[in-house]
């Protein structure tokens, strides 16, 4: 009895692996760290969906196959709108937020975005600044990478100069 049960779950498994497989690559591929929250969400479906029909016994595998088509269907034709429509594209990715203008912290947008001063500070840090005053510009993008523009006076020299 377990070893049918065990040669099924194989046999869906390899099945469903080289679907997959085929799905990812009509969907394309992107690194994670130029994922949106949307592909996320969508990657984590997908595997549920995935696991789902692969273990559950009781789970008819067309029907799962049926549901990964259609979410691979349906994340392709968001890629495509977000990409030729501009309010698709707004409602989808992140805004990018200004959190630091010439050394002074935005409040509402640090709010907006639910990150601390430490989070702010760390970020920095990480970027090799260590004063909110040398900042010109600090920048939340969408990926949830900081971007910062130290002022002109800040900036170490360069043999350029």
């Amino acid at each position: 009895m377990y070893t049918s049960i065990l040669i099924s779950t194989i046999i869906k498994g390899i099945f469903i692996y080289l679907f997959a497989l085929i799905l990812s690559k009509a969907i394309g591929i992107k690194i994670i760290s130029q994922m949106n929250f949307f592909d996320f969400i969508m990657g984590v479906s997908v595997g549920s969906m995935i696991a789902k029909i692969i273990i559950d016994k009781d789970h008819v595998v067309f029907s799962g196959i049926i549901a990964l088509i259609t979410f691979t269907l349906l994340t392709i034709a968001t890629s495509y709108l977000s990409l030729k429509s501009y309010t698709v594209r707004r409602i989808i990715n992140a805004k990018t937020l200004i959190l630091v203008e010439n050394g002074r912290i935005i409040d509402k947008n640090m709010k907006r975005l639910r990150i601390t001063i430490n989070e702010l500070m760390m970020k920095l840090r990480e970027k090799d600044v260590f004063s909110l005053d040398d900042v010109q510009f600090a920048i939340m993008e969408g990926d949830g990478q900081l971007s910062i523009l130290i002022k002109a006076n800040k900036k170490p020299v360069t043999p350029y100069d």
